[in-house]
């Protein structure tokens, strides 16, 4: 079986993981560089200009927030 925990994924997979748009990742990451209150702590590999997330920090970031009461 394939290991894919260090596959990288798009902006549009974690928006739609997380049903925000892509815009909001894009700003978070960009609050983040700036300093900027954020909620997305989570580093991208940048492959060249083009921001990419491993599914491994993608998956350990969702497991890590706070859960909603039923």
């Amino acid at each position: 079986m394939p290991d894919y925990s260090n596959q990288l994924v798009r902006d549009v997979y974690l928006a739609q993981l997380m049903s925000m748009s892509q815009s909001w990742v894009r700003k978070q990451r960009m609050y983040r560089r700036q300093g900027l209150p954020h909620i997305l702590n989570i580093d991208p590999v940048m492959i060249g200009s083009v921001p990419r997330y491993r599914a491994a920090d993608v998956q350990a970031w969702l497991a890590s927030r706070p859960k909603l009461a039923k």
